[in-house]
């Protein structure tokens, strides 16, 4: 029976790996598998919310063995053998593991990233499955090593480029400090498995790989069945003839340090306008908040109107929204946009475009794709 390993870092990783796994299982139902969880983590990541994923994850699916390991790999000995540090040493344990090449199948959800790299570099004998990690599964990717171009008129130049290279190389800062995908990782990868992968350009690097769409009657089935097995509470019971609108946080300002108050002032202006409209608006926070943006949005517009969900905030808005009627949904930028919109055909609008000029590097180009499929709340 092979050794499949599922790498989560988050709750809707849960979701998206889960539901790769059923439909591997719709296209292969003969194949067997021990599946285990590692849950991954930084020192700042928000360990209230991966314990929450670790308590539920046998909600989500059979495994064989779940562990929690702190993947804080800036803090690794970059002369120890990558597979010798004590988080790799734990999940072999953990698991009753001998050698990382006892794993088949690894299965990530970017591969880009230092992290995720050496997931792939230290089980470097499993097949790599790639599952969706929301809309940063489409932000732009590069190759880890890219050949610097040869100027036939400026040898010079090129020869001082390509030491340059070779140095960062032969230091390991292109390994440790750089962005970018092993192209060595690029063929091991079999599958990736996207929901909305045809509504977005691939990246180029992943443009050859067997892409596997996950059918949306899945989805809706999956996310139904973990509103009855989380027991949500989560009911929309909107006024006579009024409809209902979700407000999903986001984290902009922490991630990309920027004031906060600019995050808050987008919100606020859609939730006036929505008001207006004759909306009954909830707010749902983002998972991965430790302050709720709610806080400072009160002190800016009346909440009389304003319905906060404050025990929903770590499930995702597409299992909440399976078993209620949703009018609109909308968000500064959120991957759920896409997935409410594709699986449940719910309209989705986006109030991104007063922060861009605060944001940087994938969250600016990532917002400007949304802008480009998705409508503008002030339209």
């Amino acid at each position: 029976m092979k050794i499949r390993f599922a790498f989560v870092n988050g709750i809707w990783q849960l979701c998206m790996v889960v539901a790769a796994f059923q439909q591997e299982q719709k296209s292969n139902p003969g194949a067997a598998y021990k599946d285990y969880l590692i849950l991954y983590s930084r020192k700042t990541a928000n360990l209230e919310l991966i314990q929450f994923v670790k308590t539920v994850s046998e909600q989500f699916w059979h495994w064989h063995g779940v562990v929690w390991v702190d993947w804080t790999v800036t803090d690794w000995n970059q002369n120890l053998a990558k597979d010798r540090h004590s988080p790799v040493q734990q999940i072999l344990t953990t698991f009753n593991l001998s050698h990382t090449s006892q794993v088949d199948e690894i299965w990530l959800c970017k591969i880009q990233f230092l992290a995720e790299r050496l997931c792939a570099d230290i089980f470097s004998r499993a097949t790599i499955f790639l599952y969706e990690d929301g809309l940063h599964t489409y932000a732009p990717i590069k190759h880890l090593v890219e050949l610097p171009s040869v100027n036939l008129l400026d040898l010079r130049a090129t020869l001082i480029n390509y030491k340059n290279l070779l140095q960062k190389w032969f230091s390991n800062q292109l390994e440790w400090q750089h962005q970018g995908v092993k192209r060595s990782h690029i063929r091991r990868i079999k599958t990736f498995y996207s929901v909305i992968g045809k509504q977005l350009p691939i990246p180029s690097v992943l443009q050859n790989t067997d892409l596997k769409v996950v059918d949306p009657s899945l989805l809706q089935t999956f996310f139904s069945d973990l509103y009855d097995r989380l027991q949500c509470q989560f009911a929309l019971e909107a006024a006579s003839g009024k409809k209902n609108a979700l407000l999903l946080g986001s984290n902009l300002s922490h991630l990309q340090s920027f004031p906060r108050q600019h995050e808050v002032a987008a919100f606020a202006t859609v939730i006036r306008k929505l008001t207006d409209q004759a909306y009954v608006i909830y707010w749902k926070e983002h998972p991965r908040n430790k302050k709720p943006l709610f806080e400072d949005l009160k002190e800016m517009v009346s909440s009389d109107n304003l319905v906060y969900l404050s025990g929903e905030q770590k499930i995702p808005i597409e299992v909440l929204v399976s078993e209620n009627k949703v009018d609109l949904c909308c968000s500064t930028l959120s991957s759920s946009l896409f997935y409410l919109k594709q699986i449940y055909g719910i309209k989705t609008v986006t109030c991104v475009r007063p922060l861009l000029p605060y944001l940087k590097g994938d969250f600016l180009r990532l917002s400007e794709l949304t802008l480009a499929h998705i409508e503008e709340a002030d339209q």
